[in-house]
């Protein structure tokens, strides 16, 4: 193996590997944004969010008060 392929290989995956991250999340934005989606990704992001928080919460205090009723 040349030195310039090891040197590659030690390199450049980690940052070619962000690049391709960022390029991807940036690629799905601007179809969203042309798609005029942007806006309805958010809400239904932010309702996944809080069915999920709900869910925590519910179990949480289900917990609690078998917890408590032992007692």
């Amino acid at each position: 193996m040349s030195p310039c392929a090891t040197q590659y290989t030690s390199r450049e995956p980690a940052s070619e590997q962000q690049r391709i991250n960022e390029y991807s999340s940036m690629v799905v934005l601007k179809q969203a944004v042309q798609l005029g989606v942007k806006e309805q990704l958010q809400v239904a992001d932010k309702k996944i969010k809080e069915k999920i928080r709900h869910k925590f919460f519910a179990a949480g205090n289900k917990q609690a008060a078998d917890d408590g009723s032992g007692s």
